[in-house]
């Protein structure tokens, strides 16, 4: 069987050759004439074989599309002698290939030439226009005024020429840019800086200029057509004519363009701007947008408020990039979207200098194993801070550190940046209020010098001096805090006569999500006498030397984020050695010495605040929540959570885990999977929590549910396998998960389908359903983002289209739960679920293409044979399992099942061939009847609407045309020599031709005469 690959650019070497391929098939390749420069072919002449093989690109066959459906070029021209490429050769980079073929000239024994135009994609579609489109035949090396409109415009389309690439920002490409080809297409490309206070993004505005303003222009970034979803969740490209304005916005820190975070068209016709935003669920590939609803957009229109809020917190997802204010517990952003997670944290270093009192304020990644952030902003009291004229930004840091007066941390003098590469840090030293100069030397030996000398010119207040502490002690305010979102104070306490000074630390450092510690340390000693006599009046109790000053190091108070101003817990450093002290009737350390701090904060909350924690992991045990598994009394007994009840979401593949909360409930300090999850649940005590699993895979949850004694509830639903990353469900769709209010077993189709959305993203569940019968498309439970199946019409099989289901998730398997059609559950006896599935193939005969005759699932590390084989057992969703024996031929295999298959018996099969013969015969001879005998003339007008469809072409690349028949009575042409020029064709009238259709008398004549040959002939 004999491959013509039109992949490969034969001959190799001189031409005329042979081909690479088989060496039996003659190749010729060249230019075409100068009317057509920049265009090149390739011929294959079979006319010294028995053809029997097949036309492929890159090795996959070539198919056929139109309105009846699909077939190939082996089984619409049996006997095909030649096949042409042509293709642009000033858009390819290789020698020995064609990446992009755009015309195919097709000719079979006793057959007119035909055209067929790429529809783009693969490479592997192609289709056909009407005979009577096509006036003259190119031969060899020639071509036409009809041919060469159609290389353009395929070029145009294929070469994605009049694409607005948005990653573009006008430095390597002149502006205006000219289409090449047509000369019809313009862009303008101007790069603006948006004014305040979005000044630190900037906008590139892209504006397409035609003639006749018939040019859709395709938004593209790089190469990959930009498509967008909107609420239905279908993908649509996105593409502009001359009239509108599209800009589109980057953060001034992207130089390369790598993530664009807003797209805004104004379109001719006036109107509302349409806004599209970067789709964070296909991070990184930046050609997957979203178009935002009016609500959404309604605070744009000021290009600040919501317009900047936007901006921020894509720029934070996508570039990593955050805004710090200096000298405060700064987080990356305000946002209340449970995707916008905080990426930095504060620490405060306060311990960096002591005379003069000078801190330090560390700002790193909060994320394990996330290093690297950006800083679009740095504020120092609401003003953002520069360099010089220029928005102070740093990009790709490890640590930013601010140093200040302990006693004005807002006001800072001296900031250090830090890289992966040491050798890379930078200095920056204020020399206004807002301006800063990069410095290239090491200052860290000079911070107390350089304070010195700015200190008066940026109005920075340095601490007074402070007296030494009293011998009756320091009198600490274990209830004081900083204030002002930073995490430094100071505070004075009064003892008899002296007035103490005292210095605060807040930090969060080894405690469990939820806690913090402020801890109090006098200014100038590194020890003090601690009164036993609080602020407050409250008293610490030791047990021995009554009455007398402790002598400590420092004191931390801990304090739960959910009550947070009444301490839990006091830790007195006395010695080097840490205590701990709780509240009685006073602080005392009694029972405290041989417990863990994480065991002694748990213990004191729910004692202090009613608040325990829970790991979802096993709600029961709470041992796993501790590192030497010692769980606290009260947690463990007063506040226990046990198994309530254990039933089925009603006709679903779910199952509900009810547990119930002792002691009359509690509130939930944290919530765990093993590791801290980033749920907030109730602010008020939770009395039950239901979990909701896929019965199949029990020990992740999919849906966790709070319920507070007032039927108060809150859902969360799981993001992936490692559940702890989870997002509430609105109040509105939560609404519609019962049916009459929330009784057990009560409820409605809403929360399966939340279910299955759920388990699709956990545990890559999916139904396959036997007629996605879309090529290229992706599918899978109707919220489910992204489409976890895509489905490749793949023809290698003579006689079948196979269906090949995969997974659209590189890399990953999936797991099948049930067989449908058409959303109707098949009859299977397969034993659900399926797991780690790699492909469902359907295979669909070409006699019959609404019977899928069979299916074959395949599993990871099987091959064809070890796979599962399904046949169609009566068509109305009964499958069987069979073995193939052992037959590796898929074609033989799937010839012994549609026997009995409506339309694909022997003699139905032949006599649909023989309506398709003569139908093609009828059109031929249809399009020899009206075809006019001069050249034909292409109007510019007509022609240049046809640019309309550019962007529906891109994707599919919808452009047809094919060859018309014409007898000639010259000699056929020779594959050696000189290219003769092209003539017009002459025409069989219809008085030649039977009005029936068939060919009788001086007609068969001419057929017989030119057996062998086309009836449109080159000369």
């Amino acid at each position: 069987m004999s491959t013509v690959d039109i992949k490969k650019r034969c001959p190799e070497g001189r031409s005329p050759g042979t081909c690479q391929d088989d060496r039996f098939i003659q190749a010729e390749k060249g230019n075409l004439p100068d009317n057509a420069k920049g265009y090149e072919y390739v011929t294959h002449d079979l006319s010294n074989i028995t053809w029997t093989g097949e036309l492929t690109y890159d090795g996959h066959p070539l198919v056929i599309e139109g309105d009846r459906g699909t077939t190939t070029f082996s089984k619409k021209y049996p006997n095909l002698k030649e096949v042409t490429t042509y293709y642009y050769r000033e858009g390819e980079k290789y020698e020995e290939k064609i990446q992009i073929p755009l015309v195919l000239r097709i000719h079979s024994v006793g057959r007119p030439y035909y055209l067929y135009l790429n529809k783009g994609g693969d490479h592997t579609k192609w289709k056909s226009v009407p005979l009577k489109d096509l006036k003259e035949i190119p031969a060899h090396g020639n071509t036409t005024e009809y041919l060469n409109e159609k290389l353009k415009r395929q070029t145009c389309t294929l070469h994605r020429l009049h694409k607005i690439d948005i990653r573009n920002d006008g430095t390597n490409k002149t502006n205006p840019y000219t289409c090449p080809v047509c000369k019809k297409a313009k862009l303008f490309l101007k790069v603006d800086t948006p004014g305040q206070p979005i000044d630190y993004y900037k906008k590139c505005c892209h504006a397409p200029q035609d003639t006749k303003g018939k040019i859709k222009y395709p938004l593209t970034y790089g190469n990959d057509l930009i498509k967008y979803r909107e609420r239905d969740d279908k993908s649509k490209s996105l593409s502009v004519k001359k009239g509108d304005d599209i800009s589109v916005y980057y953060w001034e820190g992207d130089d390369k363009h790598e993530n664009p975070l807003l797209i805004q068209v104004k379109r001719a016709g006036g109107g509302d701007s349409e806004w599209y935003e970067n789709d964070l669920q296909y991070k990184d590939k930046n050609y997957k947008w979203k178009k935002l609803g009016e609500q959404e957009t309604s605070g744009f229109s000021g290009m600040s408020g919501n317009f900047k809020k936007k901006l921020d917190d894509l720029n934070c997802k996508l570039n990593r990039s955050v805004r710090i204010n200096l000298g405060l517990d700064s987080g990356c952003h305000d946002s209340n979207d449970h995707r916008h997670k905080d990426r930095i944290k504060a620490f405060h270093n306060g311990a960096f200098n002591k005379s003069p009192l000078i801190s330090a304020y560390e700002y790193t990644s909060k994320e394990s194993g996330e290093k690297l952030f950006s800083v679009a902003e740095l504020f120092i009291v609401g003003y953002r801070q520069k360099v010089q004229s220029t928005n102070l930004f740093l990009k790709d840091v490890t640590k930013v550190i601010s140093y200040a007066s302990f006693c004005d941390p807002t006001n800072p003098f001296l900031i250090r940046v830090e890289f992966n590469n040491s050798n890379e840090n930078k200095w920056y030293e204020r020399k206004t209020n807002n301006t800063w100069e990069r410095k290239d030397n090491d200052l860290s030996s000079q911070i107390g010098e350089i304070f010195a000398n700015v200190k008066a010119k940026l109005s920075i207040k340095e601490c007074p001096t402070s007296a030494p502490p009293p011998k009756e002690g320091v009198k600490i305010n274990i209830t004081e805090q900083p204030k002002g979102g930073t995490l430094n104070g100071t505070y004075n306490t009064i003892f008899g006569a002296h007035t103490d000074y005292v210095v605060i630390n807040k930090g969060f450092a080894d405690l469990n999500k939820g806690f913090f510690r402020v801890t109090h340390q006098t200014a100038t000693e590194k020890s003090f006498l601690l009164s036993r006599e609080l602020d407050n009046g409250e008293e610490i109790k030791t047990g021995t030397g009554m009455g007398r000053p402790l002598d400590v190091q420092y004191v931390e108070v801990y304090f739960w984020q959910g009550v947070p101003n009444l301490p839990i817990l006091l830790g007195i450093s006395q010695g080097g050695h840490l205590k701990y002290y709780s509240k009685g009737f006073s602080w005392i350390n009694a029972g405290n010495s041989n417990n863990t701090l994480e065991y002694l904060l748990d213990e004191k909350n729910c004692q202090r605040n009613n608040a325990i924690p829970i790991n979802l992991r096993n709600p029961e045990d709470p041992s796993q929540l501790y590192t030497d598994c010692q769980v606290p009394t009260s947690i463990k007994e007063t506040k226990k959570i046990s198994i309530y009840s254990h039933y089925l979401v009603s006709k679903s593949d779910y199952t509900v885990k009810e547990y119930k909360v002792g002691g009359g409930g509690a509130r939930i300090s944290r919530v765990t999977f093993d590791k801290d999850t980033n749920i907030d649940p109730l602010p008020t005590p939770v009395t039950k929590i239901k979990l909701y699993y896929w019965q199949h895979g029990r020990t992740l949850p999919l849906l966790v549910e709070f319920i507070s004694d007032s039927s108060q509830r809150a859902f969360f639903e799981n993001s992936d396998e490692k559940s702890l990353t989870w997002a509430p469900v609105g109040g509105d769709e939560a609404k519609k998960f019962y049916k009459n209010g929330p009784p057990r077993n009560d409820y409605t189709d809403e929360i399966t389908k939340k279910l299955d959305e759920v388990s699709c993203r956990v545990h890559h569940t999916v139904n396959i359903d036997v007629f996605k019968k879309r090529d290229r498309k992706s599918y899978c439970h109707d919220r489910c983002i992204p489409n976890r199946i895509k489905v490749n019409a793949k023809y290698n099989t003579p006689g079948y289209t196979a269906y090949q289901h995969t997974s659209n998730i590189y890399g990953e398997t999936f797991t099948v739960t049930v067989i449908t059609s058409h959303g109707q559950e098949q009859n299977t006896s397969l034993p659900y679920p399926l797991r780690d599935v790699k492909q469902v193939t359907i295979y669909f005969p070409e006699c019959n293409v609404d019977y899928p005759v069979a299916m074959h699932i395949e599993s990871g590390g099987e091959n064809l044979k070890e796979g599962k084989w399904l046949k169609n057992e009566t068509g109305k969703g009964n499958w069987v399992q069979f073995n193939p024996s052992g037959e590796n031929n898929i074609a033989t295999i799937l010839g012994k099942l549609k026997v009995n298959i409506p339309n694909c018996e022997e003699t139905a099969i032949l006599e649909h061939q023989l309506k398709s013969e003569k139908a093609a015969e009828i059109g031929e001879q249809a399009a020899l009847e009206s075809a006019d005998p001069t050249p034909a003339i292409i109007s510019t007008d007509e022609e240049e609407d046809g640019y309309d469809d550019i962007t529906t072409s891109m994707e599919y690349a919808q452009f047809a045309a094919q060859g018309t028949p014409g007898p000639d009575s010259s000699p056929a042409p020779s594959n050696k020599g000189s290219n003769p020029p092209i003539k017009t064709i002459s025409i069989i009238t219809s008085s030649v031709l039977g009005a029936s259709g068939s060919i009788t008398g001086f007609a068969y004549w001419i057929y017989q005469r030119f057996a062998g040959d086309p009836w449109v002939r080159q000369i």
